[in-house]
């Protein structure tokens, strides 16, 4: 499905040895889209071990709505496969406010037909909330040790303030295909019940834009999907990270279509909304 190849491209990362800049995202993170009426973003999933395209998923953000009270836009989430088939359907529903983007409400259209919002429990506040706040400004405080290209130490820093976000992790090149980029990296693990269980390893450019996102399992975490492996079983042989004692498996790539597109591509879509 253009124009995202069938095989996902060669990724080259390398440290940069200079101050990291200080990133202000606008984007609907993790969804390569800004968060901004009649904005459309793409994005392709790359799966170990083929690195084939596996899904494509397209975000249209739509006009300002309210979700018991709380005014947000109205994003609509489409899945492909690589052919172009509709899979399955999802709206989402967030602002950004105070440089913090928060989430009101996810509609699952397509396989249950439900809507999650912020009235349920867990949906906020607790520690396995589903749907956490996500601070806009993304810093790097030297709260992550590098002690190799795959392996990184937890160093304890100062509660952030509100809508700042410490997980930078210094300046890197990030190359994929012919396109090259220095970006901000950014390193987030997630518990589940007090256990390992995800690893998120972002690039940002200075311009609040995402390149690439990588996407870990802890060794312990298992799957219905992987049959009731665990990762280390399922993704044997795949790169892995270790972060805080932890092990985490490489499980998948996603690439936005700006990361594939001309050099003068903007982070816009006509106001036809095609």
């Amino acid at each position: 499905m253009k124009p995202f190849p069938d095989v996902r491209p060669p990724i080259e990362i390398d440290r940069i040895e200079e101050a990291p800049f200080e990133v202000e995202c606008r984007e609907l993170p993790w969804y390569f889209t800004r968060l901004e009426t009649r904005q459309r973003g793409r994005c392709a999933s790359y799966d170990f071990p083929s690195w084939e395209a596996t899904e494509i998923e397209e975000v249209d953000v739509g006009d300002r709505c309210k979700v018991y009270g709380h005014e947000c836009y109205e994003a609509r989430h489409r899945y492909f496969s690589p052919d172009g088939a509709l899979r399955r359907e999802a709206c989402s529903y967030s602002d950004i406010r105070d440089n913090v983007q928060r989430w009101f409400g996810w509609w699952n259209m397509s396989d249950e037909d439900k809507f999650y919002t912020c009235k349920d429990p867990y949906f906020w506040d607790s520690p396995d909330a589903e749907w956490p706040d996500a601070p806009m400004h993304m810093v790097d405080v030297g709260g992550i040790k590098w002690v190799s290209d795959d392996h990184v130490e937890l160093l304890p820093f100062e509660k952030p303030s509100a809508g700042v976000n410490q997980a930078g992790a210094g300046l890197w090149r990030v190359r994929i295909g012919e396109r090259e980029w220095r970006c901000l990296r950014f390193i987030e693990n997630r518990d589940q019940e007090g256990q390992p269980l995800s690893l998120t390893d972002g690039f940002l450019t200075e311009a609040g834009g995402l390149v690439l996102a990588r996407y870990y399992r802890s060794s312990n975490c298992w799957m219905t999907a992987w049959n009731g492996q665990t990762a280390a079983e399922f993704l044997k042989g795949s790169q892995t990270f270790v972060c805080g004692g932890v092990t985490y498996y490489l499980w998948y790539d996603r690439i936005g279509e700006q990361s594939l597109a001309p050099s003068s591509h903007q982070f816009v879509i006509d106001p036809s909304g095609r």
